[in-house]
């Protein structure tokens, strides 16, 4: 269960990593927060570090209990970064959240998994 959970939470952030690097709707979002554009590709290169890294934990319960704490510490500076330039939508946080908990669950997993 913990794996594909894993697997699949890894491909969510390949994907959204992939997105930030190559959809010019994202560079449209980072500069409407007031952020420069090259801000865009360090954040999707960080989350598609985490997902590569969400793979190989599939591998190793610490690696991967890492990793997804990583891309949850990740995921809530997302949040905050909404929250605070974001337009006074919310909707657009829950995804971000949802995803965080995620991470969460999965490093809660892996722990338990190693003890």
């Amino acid at each position: 269960m913990t794996t594909v959970l894993q697997v699949g939470t890894g491909i969510t952030f390949l994907l959204l990593g992939m997105s930030k690097l190559i959809s010019e709707e994202a560079a449209g979002k980072y500069t409407s927060f007031g952020l420069p554009k090259w801000f865009r590709y360090v954040m999707g290169i960080l989350e598609m570090v985490g997902a590569i890294l969400l793979f190989i934990g599939s591998l190793n319960l610490l690696l991967g209990a890492a990793a997804a704490f990583y891309l949850a510490i990740l995921t809530a500076s997302v949040i905050i970064m909404q929250i605070k330039f974001g337009k006074g939508s919310m909707s657009g946080v829950l995804p971000s959240v949802t995803l965080m908990m995620i991470c969460f669950v999965i490093v809660s997993m892996n722990l338990v998994n190693i003890s």
